[in-house]
């Protein structure tokens, strides 16, 4: 008797969790960013992430999110080339961050944490924001949880609240300015280079999400003009920072003078696109990573991944996935989390006989060689090694 009740338990137990599993895109995010929205006041206080006491809440609320992209494997809206490689990724990633807290490397695992916002950009900058893109609890998380503009401007941002994002990294940055200002009389720093001592890394990184919701997410390098164009010369900032503001402006200029046509639907618009802005750049034979591409590669990136959203079957999927490669890798940290080795491997391992699988090895394995070279020369470790020659066979 007990047996047949415990078998039953078994079976609803079963039949619950099989229940349970999301059906939608949507479903799955609503419970991605309630356990996210949970977790917000430990990320931001380190104090109570190190707590004993706060062990339950957060392993649970980790748990809970590395569930939902577990169980979420069959919904077709992560199967797709643009998304499968960020969802891939941050399946690992939260995985990770649960291995390192319970390993009581709890200093570790908050760093991660926080660095799972960055990763959830790289998806959420391919979709438009607005109210479509805000989930309930999200909107219960109000300016009080954070300690200042800057991180509610950046949870926006994450959250895809675009413009109001905007709204507080706008103004974060000119609180900033203030307290830069006050920093110096107190300190008595003053002359022209009196801003170089005061850097702060809200502030760039408040205009690089700025400049990336107006080029990536909506193509109006318009609006970015006229927001960017008051810090072009401010004396408050750096003159590192200005020369930042002063390039992306020349090339925000030319894209506004371009009438570009944001909706690249068909192919031979796409190949049209890349032979006028992406060719060259490679062709220049010079380094991309001076900045000097930042809104192009920016705008492509925008354009590329949602072409691959709505025409996930074109023959320009391999393309598109090396450009994405080229794209994140330049653009790196600096905008956010860097999809670049994922995309290469997407691109060999699902499309081996395009033509642009041999280029996406080629760019893979100058990656991995520049990642472990240094002064004493190169040792790339034996995972590495038998990697590139697994990928090399796929390509055979």
């Amino acid at each position: 008797m007990k047996i047949g009740i415990l078998l039953a338990l078994m079976t609803f137990g079963q039949l619950t969790f099989a229940q349970a599993k999301p059906k939608t895109t949507q479903q799955v995010m609503n419970q991605v960013f309630d356990s996210f929205v949970k977790l917000v006041p430990y990320m931001n206080n380190e104090m109570k992430f190190q707590d004993p006491k706060s062990s339950g809440v957060i392993i649970s609320n980790l748990t809970n999110i590395s569930n939902a992209f577990k169980n979420s494997e069959h919904i077709k809206t992560f199967q797709t080339p643009g998304f499968q490689p960020s969802y891939d990724v941050v399946k690992d990633h939260v995985q990770h961050t649960i291995d390192a807290f319970n390993t009581n490397n709890k200093l570790f695992a908050r760093t991660r944490l926080k660095a799972t916002a960055s990763l959830c950009i790289s998806c959420h900058t391919q979709l438009s924001g607005g109210k479509r893109g805000f989930i309930k609890s999200v909107n219960a998380v109000g300016r009080g949880t954070f300690d200042n503009d800057f991180e509610y401007g950046e949870f926006l941002f994450v959250t895809r609240n675009f413009n109001k994002s905007v709204r507080y990294l706008d103004r974060a940055i000119e609180n900033r300015i203030k307290t830069n200002k006050e920093l110096q009389k107190i300190n008595k720093k003053v002359g022209p280079n009196g801003a170089e001592g005061y850097l702060d890394r809200s502030i760039n990184q408040a205009l690089r999400r700025m400049l990336t919701i107006y080029t990536k997410v909506y193509f109006r390098p318009d609006k970015a003009i006229t927001l960017l164009s008051k810090y072009e010369n401010h004396k408050g900032l750096s003159k590192m920072v200005r020369e930042d503001v002063q390039n992306w402006m020349k090339q925000l200029r030319k894209w506004r003078n371009s009438k570009t046509n944001y909706k690249l639907n068909k192919e031979a618009d796409l190949r049209k696109f890349i032979s006028s802005h992406l060719d060259p750049i490679i062709k220049e034979e010079r380094s991309v990573e001076d900045g000097s591409h930042d809104v192009t590669l920016l705008v492509a990136s925008g354009f590329l991944t949602k072409f691959l959203n709505q025409r996930g079957k074109s023959d320009l999927v391999p393309e598109i996935l090396y450009w994405l490669s080229i794209a994140d890798r330049t653009l790196n940290f600096n905008f956010f989390y860097s999809l670049s080795d994922v995309y290469l491997k997407e691109c060999i391992v699902k499309y081996p006989k395009s033509t642009f699988a041999s280029k996406c090895y080629k760019e893979y394995e100058q990656n991995v060689i520049f990642g472990y070279s240094g002064s004493g020369g190169t040792s790339i470790p034996e995972e590495e090694k038998k990697e590139l020659q697994r990928l090399k066979k796929i390509l055979q």
